[in-house]
């Protein structure tokens, strides 16, 4: 599965995450692609023509706005969103070590789901 974290989510994450999840999902922050910069709705889109199969973010206000609800939902990207509920280096600490815990598991599987349920020519 190639994942896509987006610029809400601290690029420190990158390292172990790739480290934790080698050979089984391709792992990229969009400041390290072609896709810095570029707002919500059309960083969708352009992830999906990429091969991206999920992108990871910490950016709580997309679900408040429609238009980029309804990107999320027309670009088929499996949607990870996770919040940091205390502010400075202890709600990064706490926010990282939940991804770094979790975040391998749940693409595992959503990458076997996907694959078990994907019909002819579905992206796995």
């Amino acid at each position: 599965m190639r994942v896509l974290a987006d610029e809400a989510v601290p690029t420190q994450l990158l390292e172990p995450l790739q480290h934790l999840t080698k050979g089984r999902h391709d792992i990229a922050h969009v400041v390290n692609t072609t896709l810095k910069g570029k707002k919500d709705v059309p960083l969708l889109r352009m992830a999906v023509e990429l091969g991206f199969d999920a992108i990871v973010t910490n950016d709580i206000a997309q679900l408040a706005d429609p238009a980029e609800t309804k990107a999320i939902a027309k670009s088929k990207l499996h949607h990870i969103r996770y919040s940091q509920r205390q502010l400075g280096l202890r709600g990064l600490a706490l926010a990282l070590g939940a991804l770094v815990a979790e975040l391998p598991t749940i693409l595992d599987e959503l990458s076997s789901t996907t694959t078990s349920t994907a019909g002819p020519g579905a992206r796995a």
